[in-house]
C-alpha cells in the first residue's frame, strides 16, 4: 500500500470533493502516446513554468503490442489502447489491446489486456462515457462495445461495416445524438450516422453520404462546443472543410478553406490532425511533408458564424501527426512521428504559436492524449 504524506492527500481529497479530476489539477499535466517500436504506453510528465513546458519520461508501461492509437474514457481516469491492424487466427480476431488505469498522480496503476473486434486508426469514448468506439482504417469496420461503470469494456454491441477503406475518425456530437465517418483518399466520403446513447445502436442518415468536394479526403474532426458547426481536416486537400450541421444530424459544407501559400504545390503533403480550443477561439491543424520537407502547424481564427480565417503557417518537426491540447487549453501538443519527438507549442492571445518545450521520443508515435 502506498503511503502519502499529509499534505497531497488533503489536496487529493479536497478536489474529490469539489468533483474536479484529480490528474488534471494544478497547471502540470501528463501526456500518454504509445510507442509501435517498444510496444510501451509512454508517460510524460509536463511542468509548467515562466520559460514554459518542461516535459520529462516518467514511466514507460509495457503493453506487450505495437499499439498506435489511444483514447481517454469521457468521465474516467482509463485509457484505451489499439495496435491499428487487425490481427487473425483463421476466422477469429486476436487483435491485442489494454485498458490502463491511471492512480492519482497520473501514473499507471494497472495495465489490463484485452481483445478488439479489429484494430483501430481511431477511438473515443461517447459524451456520456456508456460506449467505446473504434475504427478500423483498412477495411472500414465501426465498431461499438458496452463500457461498464468502471470503465472496462463490455460487450460488443454492433459493427458497422460499409465495404469501404480508408475510414478515419469516429467522434460523437456534444449533444452525442450523431456521429460522422471521414474517408481519405479515393474513397473520399463522409458518411452520417444518428447515434443512440442509451443503445449504442447506430442508423445512416438519408442521404448517407454527405458528398465532400473531389479531392478533400477528411480525415479528422472537431465539433465547435457552441455553434452547429463540424470541421474536418482535409488529408488531400491539406487545408480544414467547414460544415454547418442540421437539427436531425445533416451536414451541408459551408466553407473549404485552403491553408498553402499561393502556387504552393500539395504534391508529396497530407494534413494529419485537427484541434479546436475550448473558447473556440482558434482550430490547429498539421501538414504532413513527407516528400517536400513543408512540415507545418496551420493556425486558423473561428469567425462568429464559425468560419475560419486563416492565421499562418509554423514549421515543425519531422511529419506531425497526433495532436492534443493541455487541459487548460494553453499547450498544443504535436508528436512528430519521422522527427521522434513531442513538441509543446505556447498559444498566444492572437492565435500565435511559440515552441515551448521538446522531448526526443522513439520514431513512428502517431497518437497522443494529454490532461
Amino acid at each position: 500500500m502506498k503511503n502519502y504524506c499529509m499534505c497531497p492527500l488533503f489536496v487529493a481529497l479536497l478536489v474529490w470533493m469539489i468533483g474536479a479530476d484529480p490528474i488534471a489539477a494544478g497547471d502540470g499535466f501528463h501526456v500518454y502516446a504509445p510507442s509501435r517500436s517498444s510496444q510501451e504506453l509512454l508517460v510524460i510528465s509536463a511542468e509548467v513554468g515562466e520559460s514554459g513546458c518542461h516535459f520529462t519520461m516518467s514511466e514507460r508501461a509495457p503493453l506487450g503490442f505495437a499499439g498506435s492509437t489511444i483514447c481517454r474514457h469521457s468521465k474516467k481516469a482509463v485509457l484505451y489502447v489499439a495496435p491499428s491492424k487487425t490481427q487473425w487466427d483463421g476466422a477469429k480476431s486476436i487483435t491485442a489491446g489494454a485498458i490502463v488505469r491511471l492512480d492519482e498522480s497520473g501514473a499507471c496503476e494497472n495495465v489490463n489486456a484485452i481483445t478488439f473486434k479489429h484494430g483501430y486508426a481511431f477511438m473515443s469514448v461517447d459524451r456520456t462515457g456508456r460506449f467505446l468506439l473504434g475504427l478500423n482504417y483498412h477495411e472500414g469496420q465501426l465498431d461499438v462495445y458496452r463500457l461498464k461503470p468502471d470503465g472496462s469494456v463490455g460487450e460488443h454491441v454492433v459493427t458497422v461495416d460499409e465495404g469501404r477503406r480508408n475510414a478515419h475518425c469516429i467522434l460523437t456530437s456534444p449533444n452525442n445524438r450523431f456521429l460522422y465517418v471521414p474517408y481519405v483518399k479515393e474513397t473520399n466520403a463522409l458518411f452520417q450516422y444518428t447515434f443512440h446513447s442509451e443503445t449504442g445502436q447506430i442508423l445512416a442518415m438519408t442521404p448517407k453520404n454527405a458528398g465532400p468536394p473531389e479531392g478533400t479526403g477528411p480525415r479528422h474532426i472537431a465539433y465547435h462546443p457552441s455553434l452547429p458547426i463540424v470541421y474536418f481536416s482535409n488529408e488531400q486537400q491539406v487545408g480544414v472543410s467547414v460544415y454547418s450541421q442540421k437539427s436531425t444530424g445533416q451536414l451541408a459544407l459551408k466553407q473549404l478553406c485552403d491553408v498553402l501559400p499561393r502556387g504552393k504545390s500539395k504534391e508529396g503533403l497530407s494534413a494529419s490532425d485537427l484541434v479546436i480550443t475550448p473558447d473556440a477561439e482558434f482550430l490547429f491543424s498539421a501538414i504532413r511533408g513527407r516528400r517536400q520537407n513543408f512540415d507545418r502547424l496551420a493556425g486558423y481564427r473561428v469567425q462568429e458564424d464559425g468560419t475560419l480565417k486563416v492565421l499562418g503557417l509554423t514549421e515543425t518537426e519531422g511529419v506531425p501527426w497526433g495532436m492534443s491540447l493541455s487541459p487548460k487549453g494553453r499547450y498544443l501538443l504535436v508528436s512528430c512521428f519521422e522527427g521522434a519527438s513531442l513538441l509543446g507549442y505556447e498559444i498566444g492571445s492572437d492565435g500565435s504559436l511559440r515552441k515551448a518545450g521538446r522531448l526526443e521520443l522513439p520514431k513512428y508515435i502517431s497518437d497522443l492524449v494529454a490532461f
